[in-house]
């Protein structure tokens, strides 16, 4: 009997022992170290809120709206009768635009109209509808069709699916004729096709909505596109150093912005109290009570876990920054990650700032634009890189580092793990005043100068950008990509 007993003593006591060690290895802590708030705390946010999310899934109407809000055209051309009138991110009269054109393109990808006929058409003519009754939508960046489609309309496939597989924006032509019916024109980036779909249906309610649009007065002239004044190939009689992306306009006048401040500095310290830190390490899943955890010489608060470090930085950085070999921060709400693509890297980033933001000042969330290309590169299988810019009437802002210039968000996710995170959660306020920024050309020129050697410089993209200092002054230079390189021209 007294055997039975010590054996069953030993069991429990195994037992036990075996309860401490899982829970030393799935909370990563000294055992029962603040009591029972603790292990409630590490109940909910290790076990309980990941088997509600993998029970629940994640909203695909929240998915969308995060995505679209994000995910934003980078400037809208609209052209009537000679006229043409550019909205640019963020600027006046932007957010009407964008849902006009938003409303057309999802109910072409719904199957609100019929498509009448589909074919194939050469660029030329592509350029060419630009030069009659249209609106341009253009993204700045290449995109997977599935992002751009679930961005729109809320779903992954839509009746376009099969022709488009990477797209940069669209054309919508409204041909003159007595027809109710309009012109949907997109070009699949990795293919070369343009395709051209007839629909029919609210043409004229899409021309009095443009004309309506176009009696708004403008202090700019009419804008050219490079191909337009033939900027877009070399001269046959002369040497050419430089050549512009066919749609690209050309701004031919001085560019003028507002004057912009960063936050003030105290205001930046209150920002940074307790209360975003604790948000912010919970966003990481990073325990604050049992994570180790100083503040350096320069002020940085450093939070260190086994496999990465979270440091905050006095100027409002935050970085996350996975060991080598480390797994990083689990980001998929319990997705299904067999197969990661773009895609599901695109929305999981989106998703995950979209949380992170909801500590930050109340319309950070607002300014702030997908900037990178969104597609798959065979090179870096799994691994993707996904940028972040915070945009002032349009105009996108960096930052300048020891290393060069960073976006507002950079992040890195491998196979759904976070490896790398950087945000500043920065501010920022129009002032009196405003600057005036060179022609274009100018820039272009600036370029030529520092970058030509025997062959022609191919400009892709070109505008001006706010570029914050490491001191916190703000002022705009000239930015571009050039053969395939970010440059900018201070």
């Amino acid at each position: 009997m007294l055997k039975k007993s010590i054996k069953d003593i030993v069991l429990a006591l195994l037992v036990f022992v075996a309860f401490v060690l899982v829970y030393q290895i799935w909370f990563n802590s000294y055992f029962l170290p603040n009591g029972s708030d603790y292990v409630l705390k590490s109940l909910r946010s290790n076990i309980i809120t990941p088997i509600v999310r993998l029970l629940e899934g994640r909203s695909n109407a929240d998915i969308s709206q995060n995505l679209q809000e994000l995910f934003k055209p980078e400037k809208i051309v609209l052209h009537v009768s000679g006229d043409r009138r550019v909205y640019s991110n963020g600027g006046e009269g932007f957010s009407q635009v964008r849902a006009m054109a938003g409303e057309i393109i999802s109910r072409c990808m719904l199957g609100d109209y019929t498509v009448k006929s589909k074919e194939t058409v050469d660029t030329e003519s592509f350029y060419n509808v630009l030069k009659g009754k249209s609106i341009y939508v253009d993204y700045g960046k290449d995109c997977d069709y599935r992002l751009f489609s679930f961005g729109v309309c809320g779903q992954e496939k839509n009746r376009f699916t099969e022709d488009l597989s990477v797209i940069r924006g669209y054309i919508i032509g409204l041909h003159d004729g007595i027809m109710n019916d309009f012109s949907l024109y997109i070009m699949d980036q990795k293919s070369g096709n343009i395709y051209r779909y007839m629909l029919e249906g609210d043409k004229e309610q899409i021309e009095a909505t443009m004309n309506e649009f176009m009696l708004e007065p403008t202090n700019s002239g009419i804008p050219s596109y490079s191909f337009e004044l033939n900027f877009h190939k070399e001269q046959e009689q002369m040497e050419t150093k430089v050549v512009f992306e066919p749609l690209l306009l050309m701004d031919l006048v001085p560019k003028t912005l507002p004057h912009i401040n960063s936050m003030d500095q105290s205001e930046l310290e209150r920002l940074l109290q307790d209360d975003l830190i604790d948000n912010v390490l919970e966003a990481f899943s990073i325990d604050g009570s049992t994570t180790r955890k100083y503040i350096d010489l320069d002020n940085e608060r450093v939070f260190v876990e086994n496999d990465a470090t979270l440091t905050i930085y006095p100027n409002g950085l935050l970085e996350y920054q996975t060991v080598q070999g480390g797994r990083g921060l689990n980001i998929t709400g319990g997705a299904n990650q067999g197969v990661y693509d773009i895609y599901a890297a695109t929305t999981h980033a989106v998703d995950f700032v979209a949380r992170l933001c909801n500590y930050m000042p109340p319309d950070y969330f607002e300014h702030l634009q997908l900037n990178t290309d969104l597609t798959e590169d065979a090179q870096q299988n799994g691994v993707y890189r996904i940028c972040f810019d915070y945009c002032i009437d349009g105009t996108p802002l960096q930052h300048k580092t020891q290393d060069g210039y960073s976006h507002t968000i950079e992040m890195e996710i491998e196979n759904g793990y976070l490896k790398s995170y950087k945000q500043y959660v920065k501010d920022y306020e129009k002032t009196e005043g405003v600057w005036q920024q060179e022609p274009m050309l100018k820039a272009a020129d600036a370029l030529v100068d520092a970058h030509y050697t025997d062959k022609a410089l191919y400009i892709e993209k070109i505008g001006v950008c706010y570029v914050e200092n490491r001191d916190g002054t703000v002022a705009p230079v000239w930015a571009a990509v050039v053969d395939g390189y970010d440059r900018m021209i201070e």
